[in-house]
C-alpha cells in the first residue's frame, strides 16, 4: 500500500510541474536610460514608459529589474492579481504576476533612490511613470491561416502595443 501511496504522489507532483511549466509566459524587462530614466518591454517589444498589452488568461509575467534603482510594482486596478516578491530591491530581482481571471488590470511601478554605486549616473528630462495595462481573455483567438504556426514558430501568446503606435506582436 505504501508503495502506491508513493507512487501517487509523485504522479500527482509531476502532473503539477507539467501544469505550471505549460501556462503562457510574458517576460517584462525594466531598463535604465539617459532620457525618462527608465522604461519596460514586454517580450522584446520597443521600450516604453507606458505600455497596454492583451495575454491569455492562466499567463504567468515575470518582471525583471535591470534599472540602476529599486522598483515596487504595486497593482492600481482590476480583478485582484497574485503578485509574488512586488518589491524589486537589486538589480536582476523580480517579480511575478499571475492572471487568474479575465479583465482589465492596471500596474505601475514605484521607483526608489538610485543605488549607491549608481548615483553618479545622470538622466535628462523627468523621470518616467511607468505604467501597464494589461487586458486578460479567456483565450486569445488562434492566429489565421499562414500565420506563425505555418512558419514554424510559436503561436502568438500575447500581443503588445505601446500607446498611441499601433500594434506590436510579441512572440514567446
Amino acid at each position: 500500500m505504501r508503495g502506491l501511496t508513493a507512487t501517487v504522489a509523485v504522479a500527482a507532483l509531476a502532473l503539477a510541474s507539467v501544469a505550471s511549466a505549460s501556462a503562457p509566459r510574458a517576460s517584462i524587462v525594466i531598463r535604465h536610460q539617459m532620457h525618462g530614466c527608465h522604461t519596460w518591454a514586454v517580450n522584446g517589444s520597443p521600450f516604453k514608459a507606458a505600455l497596454s498589452v492583451k495575454l491569455a488568461r492562466g499567463t504567468v509575467a515575470v518582471v525583471t529589474n535591470n534599472d540602476v534603482m529599486p522598483h515596487k510594482l504595486v497593482q492600481v486596478s482590476g480583478p485582484a492579481a497574485k503578485l509574488s516578491t512586488p518589491a524589486m530591491s537589486h538589480m536582476g530581482a523580480s517579480s511575478r504576476i499571475v492572471f487568474a481571471h479575465a479583465g482589465v488590470y492596471k500596474f505601475k511601478t514605484k521607483a526608489g533612490e538610485d543605488y549607491v554605486w549608481a548615483s553618479h549616473m545622470k538622466t535628462t528630462g523627468e523621470d518616467n511613470v511607468l505604467r501597464l495595462t494589461v487586458t486578460v481573455r479567456r483565450t486569445i483567438p488562434p492566429e489565421p491561416a499562414g500565420g506563425a504556426q505555418s512558419a514554424g514558430r510559436l503561436p502568438s501568446l500575447c500581443q503588445t502595443t505601446s500607446l498611441g503606435s499601433g500594434l506590436i506582436p510579441a512572440r514567446v
